[in-house]
Formats: C-alpha cells, sequence, structure tokens
C-alpha cells in the first residue's frame, strides 16, 4: 500500500532552528552572513526521513504562511504571547523552500483559512 508522508515545514524547521541555535557566539552562516544553522539541520532531518521512507511512498511539506487562519479567527488570544520568530531563522525560510523543490519534494502552503459553511 503507497504511503503519503506529510510533514509541518514550518515545525520541523523551528525544531531545526532551535536544536542548533547554541548560546554560542554565531549561528552557523555563510560567508555573506546569512543564517544556515536551520538550514543545516533540516536537511539532515529530511535525509533521514527520505532514507527511511518506503520506495512507493511519497511526501508533501506543508508550510503554514502569515496570514490568519482558521484558529485566530477563532480564538484572537491564539499565539498572541509568542514571541516573534528571530529574523536569523525567518531568512531560512525560502533557502529551505528552495531546498525541496531542488530534492523535488512538493510544498504546499495556502493563505488563511475561511471557516466553512454549515
Amino acid at each position: 500500500m503507497k504511503q503519503m508522508i506529510i510533514i509541518d515545514g514550518n515545525s520541523l524547521l523551528f525544531r531545526a532552528y532551535y536544536a542548533t541555535a547554541y548560546n554560542g557566539p554565531e549561528l552557523m552562516h555563510t560567508k555573506d552572513g546569512i543564517p544556515t544553522n536551520a538550514i543545516f539541520s533540516f536537511s539532515n532531518m529530511m535525509g533521514k526521513i527520505i532514507d527511511e521512507m518506503p520506495d512507493d511512498a511519497h511526501i508533501l511539506v506543508a508550510f503554514d504562511t502569515n496570514k490568519n487562519t482558521l484558529r485566530k479567527q477563532e480564538m484572537e488570544s491564539y499565539k498572541a504571547n509568542r514571541k516573534p520568530a528571530p529574523e536569523e531563522l525567518v531568512t531560512q525560510f525560502p533557502i529551505a523552500r528552495s531546498l525541496l523543490k531542488a530534492l523535488n519534494i512538493f510544498t504546499f502552503e495556502l493563505d488563511g483559512f475561511a471557516k466553512p459553511s454549515i
């Protein structure tokens, strides 16, 4: 039976960032100063997932957008006390999408969600 592996891209990239955002002097970065710590860890995590998935499985990585979602519409306090994502992480999201494209992994994101009519 074929499998579909669906990955929460935001969650995995946040996890990758905080796993490698040491209290040391600097994050990993390119010679031009672009942070790469999250991408380094994210690519390792994706590699492990790909290596362990069955040959006939498919993979999709879904990303949140910065638009309001159904959860925010239903409960304004959702994530109200959460700090904004660090800029060093935010700059790595487009790189993650480029990495997934290079790996021929489909990504999906959709601005907001409307409450379904009943």
